[in-house]
């Protein structure tokens, strides 16, 4: 398990470089000139001081159908943007093409509010857009669109029997820089169903000091069809790599699941 600490100092502000957001932008909105996400993803990431750093590229599988599944790491001042291109680099660099992996993501954004969650005003309308220029797969926020659910895990599928990425944040939209929250109920059964066309590679993402981290770990083997324990397999996966105070609801599971190593022992 990791031994990085989380610092307790405010932390940096990710910000887009201005005359990049409207570039990008404009392509979305325009739709010219074409884009090349991988390359987009490493001029967001060499923007940034310290430059974003992430391991374990050995383990992304060079051919065939992947389905990595990563903490939602997302602050005020860090757009979950940036954990996206750190991966997606990662993988173009073993697997290159225009788009290297194909995002699972919200067809709306939510924030918390008091002792709920409300739409962000018009990120329907935007991630609508994003979601066609850049080949993400849009997932309804909305539980009870059980027609929209059953139309994006098909999207997916259809996706993975073609051996292509997929990126999936079982936390959903809302997840959190400091701490792992709940993943949502029924990404197990649909990891659960990937996992027959496809490897599952847990990814975690963490910062230590000024410095976002990235790790990606070996693929797990998937060891029940019950929507629950295949979400606690998957998040202690992906805590296991994560300092420890990022547990959260997680954290009895990954200790039980990948008991410390004490000094001194094998």
């Amino acid at each position: 398990m990791s031994e990085a600490k989380l610092t307790l100092a405010p932390r940096p502000d990710y910000k887009i470089p201005p005359l990049r957001f409207a570039s990008v932008s404009s392509s979305i909105f325009t739709g010219f000139p074409r884009r090349d996400l991988s390359r987009d993803a490493t001029d967001l990431l060499d923007s940034h001081r310290p430059r974003p750093v992430i391991t374990g590229q050995e383990h992304i599988p060079r051919t065939g159908a992947v389905l990595f599944v990563a903490n939602h790491h997302h602050r005020k001042q860090m757009w979950i943007g940036w954990c996206g291109a750190l991966l997606i680099e990662a993988i173009n660099q073993v697997r290159p093409a225009r788009v290297p992996a194909h995002i699972v993501v919200a067809d709306e954004q939510r924030m918390r509010w008091g002792d709920g969650e409300v739409v962000i005003p018009t990120s329907k309308f935007f991630l609508r857009r994003v979601s066609r220029f850049w080949q993400m797969v849009q997932i309804p926020g909305d539980v009870m669109n059980t027609a929209g659910q059953a139309r994006a895990l098909r999207a997916v599928l259809t996706l993975l029997k073609q051996d292509r990425p997929v990126l999936l944040f079982p936390e959903g939209e809302i997840g959190s820089a400091y701490t792992l929250v709940e993943a949502k109920p029924g990404t197990g059964t649909f990891i659960t169903l990937a996992s027959r066309r496809a490897l599952i590679v847990p990814v975690a993402f963490w910062e230590d000091g000024e410095q976002l981290h990235g790790q990606i770990a070996p693929p797990i083997v998937i060891g029940t069809g019950d929507d629950s324990a295949v979400r606690t397999q998957v998040m202690a996966a992906i805590g296991h790599m994560l300092p420890p105070s990022m547990g959260g609801p997680y954290a009895e599971a990954i200790a039980l699941s990948y008991p410390p190593v004490r000094e001194g022992l094998p």
